[in-house]
């Protein structure tokens, strides 16, 4: 459950960071993260992969804030770089954490720290590296 959280977690950042009116292509992309836990758990997740259909209709913040159990911080659009601060919380555990990415128009690169307290483990840090390609057109 708790693995399931940080991933969607990582999921809705990748999205609410492509909703940002970026220059970058409408349509099916390929998103990879990797996440590293630190602290009493020390684990690597193998890496997950998911496709992701992006468009103006869906990337809107009605659709990506859907998440009651997150907030965007802060967040700061560069010519190509974004970064951002966020804020979770559920199950009494909270979540800060910051990151950047880097992107093309078809492209992005970027890392993503989380600082996790309030578990029965102690304090855990996440770091997730993050990569998406354009692949084509969404799927109807």
């Amino acid at each position: 459950m708790k693995f399931r959280f940080i991933a969607s977690i990582s999921l809705f950042m990748v999205s609410f960071v492509a909703m940002a009116e970026l220059d970058v292509q409408e349509g099916n992309w390929q998103i990879t993260s990797q996440m590293k836990m630190q602290g009493p758990l020390k684990m690597e997740i193998p890496p997950m992969t998911v496709n992701q259909c992006f468009t103006k209709k869906n990337m809107t913040p009605d659709k990506i804030l859907n998440n009651k159990h997150c907030e965007m911080i802060k967040m700061n659009i560069g010519s190509n770089t974004v970064t951002w601060q966020m804020r979770c919380k559920q199950a009494g555990m909270q979540m800060d954490g910051f990151g950047d990415l880097a992107y093309q128009k078809t492209s992005f690169n970027g890392q993503f720290k989380m600082m996790m307290t309030g578990t029965k483990q102690g304090a855990m840090n996440i770091n997730t590296q993050l990569s998406g390609k354009y692949v084509g057109p969404c799927k109807k």
